[in-house]
């Protein structure tokens, strides 16, 4: 076993992690950043494996190949995460054998339908981009509408650290869009909007204007960290569809970009130069040490790839690993009285949330939209964000998707696929007709989602399989969700269990108008088998939710440390000198994915690291 000493020992080398060992790095500090997943030498090795995988799934560039000399990709062993469920193996612990990407053990009544990357870069090598600001409102749901809890800090608070991460991640967006639904800014985007597609177009000029579930609707521009020009020495985007998984130049940020300068002597003028961060692959975390008489964290307990044990030091620790990896090592580390670290409070693992979404699909009847072409998504319908509704239903909002029925069906491929291998008398299609029909058929094809704010739950949690484990030995996550629960499964008084649900249905509603107004047939169907993941039954009627790759609560922030984990700065109410950050440590979810607000929470929870540090 090894041992090393630090300023500062950051586990995750995600868009949380790179950021703060960025800001500490600039500032002095010495940082070593441990990582369990491993890093391709370049951005093509990437490219080429999301070209041999069979199933091109978020996840698809970032596995191993199989070694069967085909070109099935898995999921690495020695740093597994999870695939999204796509069968009635969702709930089968065992399923794991034969397929990595069950690696959660499931135990809730519905599946977690969300994914992660344990990879150099986290999941910001496959996520969409989108920065979307929380609202106002978002932070005083229990002030405003009597709805789960406020945070112990509000917008104000925020405001400077949003602009910051904008300036950082480099956002382009329209300030006017925001502040049209209350979302006041201090200072402009970086850059300008992404250039809506001609299918967002299309969506403008037949619901601008429109009333529809008691709004009026607005087709905007959708803020997102894409190059629009080139910024921080990366390229504009060229419009290549592939946003998820993986942006081929670079034009989306990821937080390579800041772990790159963090683990580089940088010079910073008067004199002045950055101490480079050391950066660990392949290094999972498992156990968080602390001292019995100081209750200060003294050490982390990791393992390389080949089971070396080593232990690691330093005055500050940032668990920076994931909603899902933060409180699963919190819950594996032994502190005193029968609690686990950061624990007192007995909140780490719960309240697990996402934003579960609705995804409508259908086809223009004549006029064909072109999707395909550009980024994912580059506009939205934000006017149901917010409003006075959220006093007794969830909120939403609706994204317009660029990628026809990529994500609700499969498309193009599976477009093929019906075509060349049709049921009954149909003949099949081949050559000219092929790519003529095929040319038809996805040329209309449209698709939205509306993502619903989630409520806090405490039959909604994570925590270490005592019967399932990893390669190492170490626990899998065992993940127990549920969307909507009874007066004593909510977490805060008052709180409807089916506020979610609720917004639900009349989010579906709402989507069957929108396409009724945008002349788009309802092709949306509903998996009827029980055994499918992403289906809840309420009032008697089946709906099928999708997971938006949202993890959100597990060690949630608060102003009271008998009901929250960290306080507002993101440290532990039970070890100063240990901080726990990312999405895990907001409260409730808002409407907004959740990248950009994550981004300024970690900047903030730097500058205070640095004062600390300072002292």
């Amino acid at each position: 076993m090894t041992e090393q000493t630090f300023d500062a020992v950051i586990v995750g080398a995600g868009i949380s992690g790179a950021l703060i060992a960025n800001e500490l790095s600039e500032a002095g500090f010495s940082v070593l950043i441990l990582e369990a997943g491993s890093q391709a030498d370049n951005r093509q090795q990437y490219i080429d494996t999301y070209y041999a995988a069979e199933i091109k799934t978020p996840d698809a560039p970032y596995g191993i190949q199989d070694g069967s000399g085909g070109s099935k990709v898995q999921a690495n062993p020695s740093a597994p995460h999870p695939g999204v469920p796509i069968d009635a193996r969702w709930k089968d612990p065992n399923a794991y054998k034969t397929d990595p990407r069950y690696y959660f053990v499931q135990t809730g009544s519905v599946a977690f339908g969300s994914n992660y990357e344990r990879i150099v870069g986290g999941t910001t090598q496959h996520w969409l981009g989108t920065c979307l600001r929380f609202m106002p409102q978002d932070f005083t749901t229990k002030t405003s509408f009597g709805f789960a809890v406020d945070w112990p800090i509000g917008y104000a608070d925020l405001e400077p650290w949003y602009t910051e991460a904008e300036s950082q991640l480099g956002v382009a967006g329209n300030v006017a869009a925001d502040e049209a639904i209350g979302i006041e800014h201090t200072k402009p985007y970086p850059m300008e909007e992404v250039p809506v597609s001609y299918l967002d177009q299309y969506m403008g000029k037949k619901l601008n204007g429109k009333q529809v579930g008691g709004v009026t609707i607005t087709v905007e521009s959708t803020p997102q960290a894409r190059n629009t020009v080139g910024y921080d020495n990366r390229p504009p985007c060229m419009g290549n569809t592939s946003c998820v998984p993986v942006c081929p130049i670079q034009a989306k940020y990821d937080a390579t970009v800041h772990l790159n300068k963090a683990t580089k002597m940088r010079l910073l003028g008067s004199g002045k130069s950055s101490v480079p961060a050391k950066l660990v692959t392949k290094a999972v975390v498992y156990k968080v040490d602390v001292g019995a008489s100081t209750d200060q964290v003294t050490a982390l307990h990791y393992k390389d790839w080949d089971g070396n044990d080593h232990k690691v030091s330093g005055k500050r620790y940032i668990l920076a690993a994931h909603a899902i990896e933060n409180p699963k090592v919190l819950m594996m580390s032994p502190w005193k009285n029968g609690k686990t670290v950061a624990n007192s409070s007995g909140q780490v693992g719960k309240n697990l949330m996402d934003h579960i979404c609705l995804v409508a699909w259908g086809k223009t009847a004549d006029e064909p939209i072109y999707p395909f072409r550009g980024p994912l998504s580059t506009s939205g319908i934000p006017q149901y964000r917010g409003g006075a509704t959220r006093k007794t239903r969830a909120a939403y909002r609706v994204e317009i998707g660029n990628e026809g029925w990529n994500w609700s069906a499969g498309a193009p491929q599976s477009n093929v696929m019906e075509l060349v291998t049709p049921t009954g008398n149909v003949k099949p299609l081949f050559g000219t007709a092929l790519r003529n029909q095929l040319n038809k058929e996805c040329t209309h094809q449209v698709r939205i989602a509306m993502e619903l704010e989630a409520t806090p739950l405490q039959t909604s949690y994570i925590k270490p399989s005592e019967t399932h484990m990893d390669r190492f030995g170490l626990p899998r996550p065992e993940v127990h969700y549920e969307i909507m629960g009874g007066a004593k499964d909510v977490t805060y008084a008052g709180t409807d269990g089916e506020y979610t649900v609720k917004g639900y249905v009349e989010s579906n509603n709402v989507a069957q108008q929108l396409f009724e107004q945008a002349d788009i047939s309802w092709d949306t169907t509903v998996d009827a088998s029980n055994s499918t993941p992403g289906v809840f039954i309420y009032n008697n009627t089946r709906y099928q939710y999708r997971g938006a790759g949202h993890v959100i609560g597990t060690h949630t922030m608060g102003a009271d440390k008998s009901s929250s984990v960290v306080d507002s700065y993101q440290r532990s109410w039970d070890h100063s000198n240990l901080f726990i950050v990312g999405c895990g440590s907001f409260p409730t979810t808002g409407t907004a994915n959740p990248t950009l607000t994550m981004a300024a929470l970690a900047l903030r929870t730097a500058k205070e690291l640095c004062n600390d540090l300072s002292k």
